[in-house]
């Protein structure tokens, strides 16, 4: 039997209002498999959370009866919703005819690949993606690739940012603001630009060093939208904001209203009753979306055919042969970090912080045969020993990015939050192995707890979040190579 079970809403079953009550963050997600890394019998998840749907696909151990959607309804603490539930084959179908876009709003509109591609990265970085749906999701976005480059017919007329240029054509607006500097906004704005538009984008003040604004556009702080807002012919909104960019109110307080609002977020944007005011014409994702010739849309899903039983079939042809997991393995999804034991000779350890746990990870670091800088204004009495004796270098200042030139390795410990997120940064960019001692999701490595015993040396890391279990374990280990040595 195949244990694989998919269910959730989209736009053929659910208006845009009731998919705003399941539309999720990346930190409601990332909240969401921490929750169900706790359930037993559920060896993988993914969450799929877009404008157009949200879909939950589980994997599940011999004899475990979960019902996804009435799962994610639970975890969300939201009243109970019956959706269909799809399973085995008919969810790999399913899953197929999404990443070929055969199942989007727009037919064959080509974002659901990236997106399908970002839900499964992110399961598999809280450890939720196991063998199953590893070998699902890649089977399906092979086959949603091999669609695009392969099946012109099947390709959209337009994607959602094409919808915005010819909307905003058909208003004959010159002058567009886009709200938001995300993944959508950033393909509207480049897509008005290249239609020949004059294109402005707001950004929040704290994003301004790492945004990336397309060619052609200005941006200016997201604080001044509303006393910008009479320059515009139209407004293009595409946020992951809690919150109305666009309050009605406001709108109607201002001397010029723009007369195109277009809404591409879900939760949505901009107040639906601004759509009410006079020579305001406001469109969501719903109603720009227009539906397809049902003649081209029976051309599609006929040229998918192939496509599908191809990579359907493959993915049953290799869960059929593919042996049985050991019982310990279909109990708990996998570990996401696999304990390397590497040669460090000649390594230069860069040590950013001078406190309690920044000496903590030199003393660990002393024991093996790399070389440590230390990086602070000021240092623990320990560290200023190990300094005074040679035994570490210590650059008494804050850090720069040119400390990691020479690094081979990192440690953000730091108090300061944002000189430890920019240690982390930069160290990913650079492929330095990092870790970053206030949060998990930074690190590329885990710091162990280190049990030297003469030639040997046993080290345990946990999921970086309950370091109190991996001290009082390596504690226990550290008593039982004592007695076995006194005995």
């Amino acid at each position: 039997m195949l244990h694989i079970a998919m269910s959730g809403v989209d736009h053929t079953t659910a208006g845009i209002q009731q998919r705003e009550c399941f539309s999720l963050t990346v930190p409601q997600q990332k909240a969401l498999y921490d929750q169900m890394r706790q359930i037993p019998g559920l060896l993988g998840a993914v969450v799929i959370s877009t404008c157009n749907r949200t879909e939950i696909y589980l994997s599940l151990a011999d004899g475990t009866d979960l019902h996804p959607f009435h799962l994610l309804c639970r975890l969300l603490e939201l009243p109970q919703r019956d959706a269909p539930v799809l399973t085995g084959e008919d969810a790999a179908r399913s899953l197929c005819l999404l990443c070929c876009g055969a199942r989007s709003r727009i037919f064959g509109e080509d974002q659901i690949l990236t997106q399908v591609k970002n839900a499964v990265a992110l399961s598999r970085a809280r450890g939720m993606a196991d063998g199953v749906l590893e070998v699902l999701f890649r089977s399906a976005i092979t086959c949603g690739k091999r669609v695009r480059t392969e099946a012109p017919v099947v390709r959209g007329e337009a994607s959602l940012a094409r919808q915005v240029v010819e909307q905003v054509k058909e208003h004959h607006a010159q002058k567009v603001l886009v709200i938001g500097n995300g993944q959508m906004g950033r393909l509207a704005a480049s897509a008005l630009v290249d239609a020949g538009c004059q294109v402005f984008m707001t950004l929040r003040q704290y994003k301004y060093r790492q945004a990336e604004i397309p060619f052609g556009v200005t941006a200016f702080d997201y604080q001044q939208r509303y006393e910008r807002l009479g320059e515009f012919d139209g407004v293009v909104s595409a946020t992951l904001s809690p919150h109305y960019t666009l309050e009605t109110e406001r709108l109607a307080s201002l001397e010029r209203i723009p007369p195109l609002l277009l809404d591409l977020a879900v939760p949505r944007d901009i107040q639906p009753e601004a759509g009410q005011l006079p020579g305001v014409t406001l469109l969501d994702v719903d109603t720009l979306s227009g539906p397809l010739l049902e003649e081209k849309r029976r051309q599609a899903l006929a040229a998918l055919e192939p496509y599908l039983e191809r990579y359907v079939g493959e993915f049953m042809d290799w869960y059929r042969r593919r042996p049985a997991p050991p019982q310990e393995l279909r109990e708990a999804p996998p570990f996401s970090h696999f304990p390397f034991f590497v040669d460090v000779s000649g390594w230069k350890a860069l040590v950013v912080g001078g406190g309690k746990i920044a000496s903590r990870r030199v003393m660990t670091l002393l024991r093996f045969a790399l070389s440590v800088t230390v990086v602070a204004p000021r240092v623990e009495p320990e560290l200023y020993r190990l300094a005074e004796e040679g035994r570490i270098q210590w650059e008494q200042r804050p850090f720069e990015p040119e400390d990691l030139e020479e690094a081979s390795m990192a440690v953000a410990a730091t108090n300061d939050r944002e000189v430890n997120r920019q240690v982390g940064l930069l160290a990913r960019h650079r492929r330095i192995p990092v870790s970053v001692a206030d949060n998990r999701e930074e690190c590329t490595f885990f710091f162990p707890a280190v049990v030297p015993n003469g030639t040997t040396v046993v080290a345990m890391a946990g999921d970086g979040v309950n370091h109190t279990h991996v001290a009082h374990t390596a504690h226990k280990i550290r008593e039982a190579l004592r007695d076995e040595t006194e005995n």
